[in-house]
């Protein structure tokens, strides 16, 4: 009886072990939908497409274009480091990941951070493009998007 029991906890912890190890914030694939571009008050509507990768050890965004009537804006690739459910660049904290979806940041130049936000569940995105030294928002960007992998 006791070797049983024992047996049971030990096929637990190894089932509980593979599970965690294997959650994922589940956002690989080709997104892709319609949403708005918001800048200094106006809305104009955009077509939003963005590739991800994700496996155990690191999101990658593969590229990302937003295409409006009035202008095309590119996110070059970006790889962060899974830390827990931390995001890491370059070892230092830019996001975080659950089973929901990915937030991270970046820089884009100078005073300039980004931060985006990805429900893998819904497909709801959100990226704003804000001054650093007073959080003054630049670009406000959301979409609904669907993903085909």
């Amino acid at each position: 009886m006791l070797l049983s029991f024992r047996q049971t906890l030990i096929g637990c912890a190894v089932a509980l072990s593979t599970a965690f190890t294997a959650a994922q914030a589940d956002v690989t694939g080709l997104w892709q939908g319609y949403g708005s571009w918001t800048y200094d008050g106006s809305s104009i509507p955009c077509l939003l497409t963005i590739r991800f990768e994700e496996n155990q050890t690191h999101v990658r965004r593969h590229k990302g274009q937003l295409q409006c009537d009035v202008l095309t804006m590119h996110s070059d690739p970006l790889m962060w480091q899974k830390n827990g459910s931390e995001l890491l660049l370059e070892g230092e904290m830019a996001g975080s990941w659950s089973e929901n979806g990915i937030k991270t940041e970046e820089l884009a130049g100078d005073n300039i951070k980004v931060s985006t936000d990805l429900n893998a569940a819904t497909g709801e995105y959100h990226e704003v493009w804000s001054r650093v030294s007073d959080g003054a928002i630049f670009y406000d960007i959301r979409a609904n998007l669907k993903r085909s992998k």
